[in-house]
């Protein structure tokens, strides 16, 4: 474990809501199931199988009693958890008071088993001294990340649409849709010019008819299209997922995560492999078993684990299919060998081996799941958005894109086609209505050409406006504010043409991008200033690893070129941390800046 990881994960336990007291007494309940298939409660007597039962739950109620007890004097210190020395310490004791408990209760009730009070208290101590702690660091885990969840997900989409942006899958989109559109616009104007124009020529002077085709077509046809496109927005926003919050999905998307997240250190995972499972596995065994198979889940777990996360390094696009490979071929490479070595008393036990093997395998499956949750809390909040990014799936975060892009483009055609184009329709009817009273023929004439003109007119697509230098900058940045800390100073009061500007916004964007992705920045600083009436600098520091080793290939450097071409540099930043890129932007026909 890095000391990044190690801060990391006291961080996580010192938290008010780490180590929760209030979820204890309901790590060591899931302890009772073991119990019961480790003992063999079924092979007894019915009246021995009420009396082992009726122990056990005496000794979990003993247990849950003890720590409600901790709970309340913690409560009247006005505090709400454990530091993880002092919770392991408790949890052992309280182990071992639950074992003390049961055993000597079953042997007042008369009831003999091959494990004495000595062996259960000493079982119970070191299964509680080790597995609790891990759950408690899991649940720690969830509660954070349920608390976080929104934001994780906000932050992570906010990541595929800027990525989305950038593979220009959006423009494409948006010319796909805009163009059936306006097909449509056209082929039903057509539709009513046609009706227009036909009563004209059959020679009808009264220009109230006329008047009324256009507000039927404006009323009715084209209004119908908008209502069309506006369903369309609604049906496509629809299919985008909520984002509520509920333990269930919360705990599902943490799991999912973690596959997503790079390996743990093996070191670091053999241990937690052997604290959760073992004590679990391998109750009722000799200590000297218990003993050789640690060393041998030790070995053979730390060799699998190292092996297998080359596999990582060699194909991360297969990241979350290696990180469950590793577990599991470390769990089974184990067991598989201490199956061999300890067969004496694992495959001949004189005890049924069913439950044991019901056992082993429920313990099999519960290790999987703690270690993904437990592994969330060796990692950043940057590298959890990052992992759940992937983790949602880029086809299907494409398909919801996309569908919100064309829901986004029909609720602005909507609004335009509702507005701007039946307004113009209405004002020609009301222009030939307005020639109804009167007898001249040249204002009817005028009147009907002008009504038709308007009729006429193309169907173009509305003009986006086009942002200055400053609005550009600020768009990119407001991109980015949700995923990563940006300060930005300075301000530039220059002309630039669009093409430049959109230039200049891609490269800032671009630099966000490679500070947060491939830096591991969680802040960044950003300062612009005019050098003179036609040049201006941008500076972009951040906090992350330093990517100076790119200083003139790789990592956008070709929108960097393009917009300061010759005039930027990319370097270590102060004390040789973090980066520092410097773009010195000329306004076109303009000669280039010298390096100063």
């Amino acid at each position: 474990m890095n000391n990044k990881q190690r801060s990391i994960l006291n961080q996580v336990i010192n938290e008010p809501d780490a180590l929760s007291l209030r979820y204890i007494p309901f790590f060591m309940c899931l302890n009772f199931p073991f119990l019961l298939l480790i003992d063999n409660v079924w092979k007894f007597s019915g009246v021995d199988q009420f009396r082992l039962a009726l122990a056990k739950v005496t000794g979990f109620c003993v247990l849950f009693l003890y720590f409600l007890l901790i709970k309340h004097l913690y409560s009247e210190h006005q505090r709400r958890s454990l530091s993880m020395p002092i919770l392991v310490i408790l949890s052992g004791l309280g182990g071992a008071i639950q074992g003390a408990v049961s055993g000597a209760l079953l042997d007042l009730l008369g009831v003999k088993t091959q494990f004495t009070i000595f062996d259960r208290s000493t079982t119970a101590f070191i299964v509680a001294l080790t597995w609790l702690p891990a759950n408690a660091v899991a649940i720690s885990a969830l509660l954070t990340f349920r608390r976080n969840r929104t934001e994780y997900l906000r932050r992570a989409e906010t990541m595929g649409r800027i990525a989305f942006e950038q593979a220009g899958l959006a423009k494409s989109i948006r010319k796909n849709v805009e163009k059936d559109i306006v097909d449509e616009l056209k082929w039903t104007r057509e539709f009513t010019q046609l009706k227009f124009q036909r009563s004209i020529e059959e020679g009808i002077q009264s220009t109230n008819v006329d008047s009324q085709l256009m507000k039927e077509y404006a009323n009715q046809d084209l209004r119908a299209i908008s209502h069309t496109l506006w369903n369309q927005a609604e049906a496509k926003s629809k299919i985008i997922e909520p984002t509520e919050t509920n333990n269930f999905r919360s705990f599902w998307e943490l799991y999912r995560l973690s596959y997503f997240l790079p390996p743990v250190d093996s070191l670091v995972q053999v241990f937690m492999v052997l604290t959760i499972f073992l004590p679990l596995s391998l109750r009722g065994y000799p200590p000297s078993v218990q003993l050789q198979t640690a060393v041998i889940f030790f070995i053979v777990g730390y060799g699998t684990l190292r092996s297998s996360a080359k596999l990582y390094n060699w194909f991360p696009k297969w990241g979350p299919l290696i990180n469950a490979f590793r577990t599991f071929s470390a769990l089974f490479f184990s067991i598989l060998v201490a199956v061999i070595l300890n067969n004496e008393y694992i495959l001949n036990a004189p005890n049924l081996p069913v439950p044991r093997l019901i056992a082993a395998f429920i313990a099999f499956v519960f290790t999987d799941v703690a270690l993904a949750v437990c592994k969330s809390t060796l990692y950043s909040q940057e590298d959890q958005i990052k992992a759940l990014y992937r983790s949602i799936g880029r086809k299907k975060a494409q398909i919801n894109l996309a569908n919100l892009e064309i829901a986004l483009i029909s609720r602005e055609w909507a609004k335009h086609i509702h507005g701007t184009l039946a307004s113009k329709l209405l004002t020609a009817a009301a222009i030939l209505e307005n020639s109804i009273p009167g007898q001249d023929l040249v204002s009817k004439e005028a009147a009907i050409l002008e009504a038709t003109h308007i009729m006429n007119g193309e169907f173009a697509i509305p003009a986006k406006r086009k942002r200055s230098l400053m609005q550009e900058f600020r768009h990119r940045v407001h991109q980015w504010s949700s995923i990563i800390n940006i300060e930005t100073h300075g301000v530039v009061d220059m002309h630039l043409p669009s093409i430049s500007v959109e230039k200049f916004g891609l490269a800032v964007e671009e630099a966000l991008a490679n500070a947060f992705r491939h830096g591991q920045a969680t802040k960044v600083t950003i300062f612009l200033k005019e050098i003179d009436e036609h040049s201006f600098e941008c500076l972009i520091s951040d906090n992350g690893i330093g990517l100076a080793e790119y200083q003139r290939n790789g990592l956008g450097s070709s929108l960097f070129e393009d917009i300061a071409p010759g005039n930027w540099k990319r370097e270590l930043g102060a004390d040789g941390v973090g980066t520092r890129l410097r773009l010195l932007v000329s306004a076109p026909n303009n000669p280039s800046v010298a390096d100063k």
